[in-house]
C-alpha cells in the first residue's frame, strides 16, 4: 500500500528524488544530515572539553538570534 497519498511506491521515489534536486530540496538535506551528525557526535564521540566548546558557540549564537 502506498503512502501518504501516492498511488505507488515508484511514484513516491520519483517525486522524492525530483525534489531532492531542487535548491530546497538540497538545503534540507544537507540541514538535516548536519543535525543528525551533530546529535549523533555529541551522543557517541564528544569529550567533555569539545561539550564546553560547543555549548560556548551555541550560547553565541542564541545571543545573535536574540539580536535579530
Amino acid at each position: 500500500m502506498a503512502r501518504n497519498g501516492f498511488s505507488s511506491p515508484e511514484q513516491r521515489k520519483k517525486i522524492q528524488d525530483t525534489y531532492e534536486k531542487t535548491e530546497k530540496g538540497k538545503l534540507a538535506r544537507a540541514r538535516t544530515n548536519s543535525k543528525n551528525g551533530t546529535k549523533r557526535f555529541i551522543e557517541e564521540f564528544a569529550t567533555k572539553e569539545e561539550l564546553e566548546i560547543l555549548i560556548k558557540k551555541i550560547e553565541e549564537k542564541l545571543k545573535n538570534l536574540k539580536g535579530i
